[in-house]
């Protein structure tokens, strides 16, 4: 049996090839641009949804509050019993049943009550509810293209933040991912595939 002789690989072929396939490599500052353009229009559908999405945001930041929780996630201090407004423990106290005795009328104006953000607050943590006209029906956002600001015209909104802070603004965490998975996530899926269609 004749062995078949191996042919040498046609080196016109293969040149051919190599052309072609550094017709499609990009330089690395190629790359580089390309990337920075992905970024700023994913950027842009991000600052574009927020805008589109400021009341869930802003429903987001009041669902936290009453669940006494700040945008750290934590429990809302000083409590009840260790506010400095109350004279006595026993006032403290007696405020701190007459809010008891209102939570489920508060827990119903829970927007996302279906999906249970966080675990209930404590019986002495604040929700802040003093009358929504004093500081949650005016909350507003300012969205810029990089970020964005929640605050409340409320005539309590003052006192409140000299009290807590101005961490009683702003998405915790357990809020931020729900918000992410239900609208920004979507958002960019959508746009990286429209890019690539």
């Amino acid at each position: 049996m004749k062995k078949k002789k191996r042919r040498a690989p046609n080196s016109a072929f293969l040149f051919c090839n190599l052309k072609v396939n550094l017709c499609y490599m990009a330089t690395i500052k190629q790359v580089k641009e390309r990337f920075e353009r992905l970024t700023v229009s994913v950027m842009d559908v991000v600052s574009k949804k927020v805008e589109e999405t400021q009341e869930v945001i802003l429903d987001l930041n009041r669902d936290q509050i009453l669940y006494g929780r700040n945008s750290e996630g934590r429990e809302l201090t000083p409590d009840y019993l260790s506010d400095p407004y109350f004279k006595t423990q026993k006032q403290a106290k007696a405020y701190s049943d007459m809010k008891f005795s209102l939570e489920q009328k508060h827990r119903s104006l829970i927007y996302y009550f279906k999906i249970q953000l966080f675990t209930e607050k404590n019986r002495e943590t604040p929700n802040l509810i003093i009358n929504g006209n004093w500081f949650f029906n005016h909350f507003f956002i300012n969205v810029t293209k990089d970020s964005y600001t929640i605050g409340s015209n409320g005539i309590a909104a003052n006192d409140i933040e000299s009290k807590y802070g101005n961490i009683v603004y702003g998405l915790a965490s357990e809020s931020k991912a729900f918000y992410w998975k239900h609208w920004l996530r979507p958002a960019i899926l959508e746009h990286l595939g429209k890019r690539e269609a």
